[in-house]
């Protein structure tokens, strides 16, 4: 038998929040059923994030636990209906990581360590494309272009009109590649520049002399997504098999540690368009 897929974060939030606060209310599953008409499983699946819960059924649970305020009540019917929801990216990429891009459209703030290459997020149409070119679906046309147009699309994210603050720390060794030659890296240093005038986004560069302080404790690329909505933070690390996105404390301690690099360690951001802008001198 087939392994079953695992619900979406908003699926399992909403599911965590709806057995908080029947649990609050001292209600066992059986009472909650025989007040909605349902079978165990149901609820059960419910709290788990496994069946998505309608609108009316879900008015019916609030009720029934005594949730009383409106903008609580708005903020879990909008997250139910969310999770049925498709959105762009579903066309283009897993559902793993069309589940890290809902998350990232919801974001308050993004905050991206990069260590070996530039961010998605600021990775311009020449530069993806050169990646995607050099990556596992190089030999799949389609595949290729559909993650071609995903990057491109899901870049939009910092331009919307509620974009999020979103902050990129970039390793200084990334500025030094030019696997990709001399035109798409000029493309690419002239893509951030462009992006770090936009009034959310701020870009800054980790210095080579500061990884020998930092490396034993984080080793790898990752990203973390603070919510709009008062959900839990996401944190994806990039590993050589994909990304792992994960939750709770962990997170904060990532969280913590990206905000000590980013005011005591990095070039200021002033100083990190100088160090670009005469990259791409050199590369031009």
């Amino acid at each position: 038998m087939a392994p079953s897929k695992r619900p979406t974060w908003r699926a399992r939030w909403l599911g965590r929040k709806l057995r908080e606060l029947r649990e609050n209310k001292d209600l066992p599953v059986k009472d909650v059923c025989d007040y909605m008409g349902v079978r165990q499983p149901t609820v059960n699946r419910y709290e788990t994030g496994q069946y998505p819960v309608k609108p009316h059924d879900l008015e019916t649970l609030l009720d029934l636990y005594g949730v009383d305020d409106i903008d609580e009540r708005v903020q879990l019917l909008r997250l139910a209906q969310s999770v049925t929801q498709r959105g762009w990216w579903d066309a283009y990429v897993s559902s793993e990581f069309a589940d890290f891009l809902w998350a990232e459209s919801q974001a308050e703030t993004i905050k991206a360590f990069a260590l070996d290459t530039w961010p998605g997020l600021i990775q311009s149409p020449e530069f993806a494309k050169a990646l995607i070119s050099q990556g596992p679906q190089s030999d799949n046309t389609e595949e290729a272009t559909k993650l071609l147009k995903a990057r491109v699309m899901r870049g939009a994210t910092l331009r919307k009109a509620d974009a999020p603050e979103a902050k990129f720390l970039i390793h200084e060794s990334i500025l030094s590649q030019n696997e990709a030659g001399r035109e798409v890296t000029a493309a690419q240093l002239r893509y951030v520049l462009e992006l770090a005038n936009l009034p959310n986004v701020s870009v800054r560069i980790f210095p080579a002399e500061s990884w020998a302080h930092t490396v034993a404790t984080i080793g790898t690329s990752f990203r973390i997504l603070e919510m709009r909505e008062a959900w839990p933070m996401l944190m994806q690390v990039v590993t050589p098999i994909g990304g792992v996105v994960d939750e709770g404390e962990d997170v904060e301690s990532f969280a913590d540690a990206y905000d000590a690099l980013w005011n005591e360690h990095s070039l200021g951001d002033e100083d990190t368009i100088d160090r670009l802008r005469a990259v791409l001198k050199e590369v031009e």
